[in-house]
C-alpha cells in the first residue's frame, strides 16, 4: 500500500508543477510560486484517495474510479482551502483543473501499466478442453495471449470492416461513392453558411472547420459504435470462440476507413480551392493520424468493456461526447480563447489531435511541442487503461449480456 501512495505523491507533485508552469504569464503573474499551495492541494488528493479507499485491494474497474473521484475531491477541497486562507488569488481554478487532470491520467496510467504487468503474467483457466490454437472460453486469459489472438485473428478483423462496409451503401445506387460525395457536400454547405449566411470574414474558415470536423466525426462515431460492440453481439458471444477484443477494434477500423475515404476527396479539395501549398509540415500527418487511432482504440476498449458491465455507459457517452465537442477548438481557434480557459482547453482529450491537424494543413507550421506531448500521452495512456479495463473484465461478458 505505501509503495501506491509514493506513487501518486510523486504524481501529484509533478501534475502540480506542470499545470503551474503552462499558466499564462498573465495568471502566473497573479498567483504565487508553488509552495504552501502545492503541499495543501496535494495532501488532500492523496487524502480524497485514501477516504475512498482507492489503496486497498479491489478490481481494477472499482480502483480506478475510486482514484478518479478521490483525486478531483481533493483538488476541489484544497482550492476551497487556499481560497478561505489565502484568498482567491492563492490558486488559479484553471491550475487546479489541469493539476486534477494531469494528476488522474498520470494515475490511472501507471494503475493500468501496473495491471497489465500482471495480466501478462497472468495463466489461461481452462474449463475443458478447447479446440487447438483457440483460448479456453472461461478463466481469466492473459493479456499478451489476447493480443495474440488478434494478430492470429487479423483476417476477422478485415471481415468484419468490409462486412459493415457492405452493409452501410448495400442497397444503394452509388455505394462507396457516397463517402466520396459528402465532404464534396459538406465543403459547400459550410461554405455558403460561414461565408455568405453568418459572413465570417476569417481566411480559410471552412477549411479550418472541416479539418477538426473530420477528425472529430471519425473519433466520435467509433465511441457510439463501441459502446454497443459487446452488448449487441450476445448471441454470437454466447457460441462461438473469438477474441472479444476484434469487436471495438473493429469498429474503429470501420470509421477510419470511413475518415480515409473522406480525406481522399477533401485533401484535393483544400488544395485547390483553397490554394493550399503542400509544406514540409504536412509529412507528420500519418504519425498524429496513428497517435488519434491508438487514443481511440484505448477509448473503445474502455467504453465496450464499461457498457457490458453498467448499461447507463451508453447514454452518459452521449452526453460526455456533446460536451466534449465544445470542449475542442473545432469551431473556435484555441488562441481565440481567454487566457484562463487556454490551458483546460489544450488538455481536452481530442483538443492535440484537432489542433496538430489545424497546424500542419491551415497553418503549414509544425504542431508545437506541447501538442504532440499531450498527443503522445493521451495515446499512450488510453490503449493501456482500455486494454487492462477490457481483459479484467472480458470474462463476465457472456454473463452480463
Amino acid at each position: 500500500m505505501m509503495w501506491k501512495i509514493a506513487m501518486d505523491l510523486a504524481v501529484a507533485v509533478a501534475a502540480y508543477l506542470a499545470a503551474w508552469r503552462l499558466q499564462t504569464s498573465e495568471i502566473t503573474a497573479s498567483t504565487p510560486a508553488p509552495g504552501s499551495a502545492l503541499l495543501i492541494v496535494v495532501a488532500l488528493q492523496i487524502a480524497g484517495a485514501l477516504v475512498l479507499r482507492a489503496y486497498q485491494a479491489a478490481p481494477i474497474v472499482a480502483v480506478l474510479r475510486r482514484f478518479t473521484v478521490g483525486a478531483s475531491l481533493g483538488a476541489i477541497a484544497g482550492g476551497l482551502l487556499l481560497i478561505l486562507v489565502h484568498g482567491r488569488q492563492s490558486v488559479a481554478a484553471t491550475t487546479l483543473a489541469a493539476d486534477a487532470l494531469l494528476l488522474i491520467i498520470g494515475g490511472l496510467l501507471w494503475r493500468s501499466a501496473h495491471a497489465v504487468f500482471r495480466l501478462t503474467r497472468a495463466r489461461p483457466v481452462s474449463t475443458g478442453p478447447t479446440p487447438e490454437g483457440m483460448s479456453p472460453v472461461g478463466g481469466r486469459r492473459s493479456l499478451l495471449l489476447g493480443i495474440g489472438d488478434l494478430m492470429r485473428y487479423r483476417s476477422l478483423v478485415r471481415n468484419l470492416v468490409l462486412r459493415d462496409l457492405k452493409l452501410k451503401y448495400r442497397g444503394s445506387a452509388l455505394g462507396f461513392a457516397w463517402s466520396l460525395l459528402n465532404p464534396i457536400v459538406m465543403v459547400a454547405v459550410y461554405t455558403i453558411a460561414f461565408t455568405y449566411l453568418l459572413q465570417i470574414h476569417q481566411p480559410g474558415f471552412v477549411l479550418h472547420l472541416m479539418l477538426g470536423l473530420l477528425a472529430w466525426t471519425f473519433f466520435a462515431n467509433s465511441a457510439m459504435m463501441s459502446t454497443g460492440a459487446i452488448v449487441d453481439s450476445g448471441g454470437l458471444l454466447k457460441s462461438v470462440y473469438f477474441p472479444r477484443s476484434i469487436l471495438p477494434l473493429s469498429t474503429v477500423l470501420f470509421n477510419l476507413t470511413q475518415y480515409l475515404l473522406t480525406l481522399v476527396v477533401f485533401l484535393p479539395i483544400m488544395f485547390v480551392f483553397y490554394r493550399v501549398v503542400p509544406s514540409a509540415p504536412m509529412v507528420a500527418f500519418p504519425f498524429v493520424l496513428l497517435l488519434q487511432v491508438l487514443f481511440t482504440v484505448g477509448v473503445a476498449f474502455t467504453l465496450a468493456a464499461l457498457t457490458a458491465i453498467y448499461r447507463d455507459v451508453r447514454h452518459l457517452t452521449e452526453i460526455a461526447l456533446t460536451v466534449l465537442f465544445w470542449m475542442t477548438p473545432i469551431v473556435y481557434a484555441i488562441t481565440k480563447l481567454p487566457d484562463q480557459a487556454r490551458l483546460v482547453i489544450s488538455l481536452s482529450p481530442m483538443t492535440p489531435f484537432v489542433t496538430a491537424y489545424q497546424a500542419m494543413f491551415y497553418d503549414r507550421v509544425w504542431p508545437d511541442a506541447w501538442t504532440l506531448t499531450v498527443a503522445v500521452l493521451y495515446a499512450t495512456a488510453m490503449p493501456l487503461i482500455g486494454a487492462t479495463l477490457f481483459f479484467s473484465l472480458e470474462e463476465r461478458f457472456a454473463e452480463q449480456i
